[in-house]
């Protein structure tokens, strides 16, 4: 005798197949949503933590002129060269981080250049030291250059507080995690 069968078994297999379709599915989009708000909440504080070092960036820059100035307009001391060589030193890490974080370009590096050349290129060496006066080409430089380094940083900081990371760009992000590397 040959088995029966049922004519309802096709259509129950493919309402179980169905269900388990979207039962997956759902699973499937839950945790894609759930990965995408995770890498977009993580690329907004990456990003905050950017502004947070430019705005430190910037203290060290105001902290460098006041050095600079002071020691050109003061007199020389090796205590305020020591500082003056220190920030500069800071700045230069500072920005390397920051670029390596994509914050900054490589137009930090112009900008450094001229804020140590204004600094140090001229009436920097004890033994040819010349006090300044406040409205000297020495002073004047420096400001000029730190004012400039500042602008570009400010720039740095409205980019990186009006940029956002495209959500295809999060699931291509986060597509491996989910289905695995290929």
């Amino acid at each position: 005798m040959a088995p029966s069968v049922d004519p309802n078994s096709g259509v129950q297999a493919l309402e179980l197949l169905g269900s388990a379709t979207n039962a997956f599915v759902t699973w499937l989009l839950v945790v894609a949503g759930w990965a995408v708000i995770q890498d977009q909440a993580s690329f907004q504080e990456r990003a905050r933590a950017n502004v947070q070092r430019m705005d430190e960036l910037r203290m060290l820059l105001d902290d460098l002129e006041s050095f600079a100035i002071g020691l050109h307009i003061g007199g020389f001391s090796e205590i305020e060269a020591r500082k003056i060589r220190r920030s500069l030193k800071k700045i230069a890490t500072t920005c390397k981080l920051l670029a390596q974080a994509d914050a900054l370009e490589m137009q930090w590096i112009r900008h450094m250049v001229e804020l140590r050349q204004s600094i140090t290129l001229q009436n920097f060496d004890k033994s040819t030291f010349q006090c300044q006066s406040v409205d000297s080409a020495i002073v004047n430089a420096i400001e000029v250059a730190r004012d400039n380094f500042d602008a570009y940083v400010g720039s740095r900081i409205v980019a990186c507080t009006s940029t956002s990371r495209p959500i295809l760009q999060s699931l291509k992000a986060v597509a491996p995690s989910i289905f695995g590397k290929a």
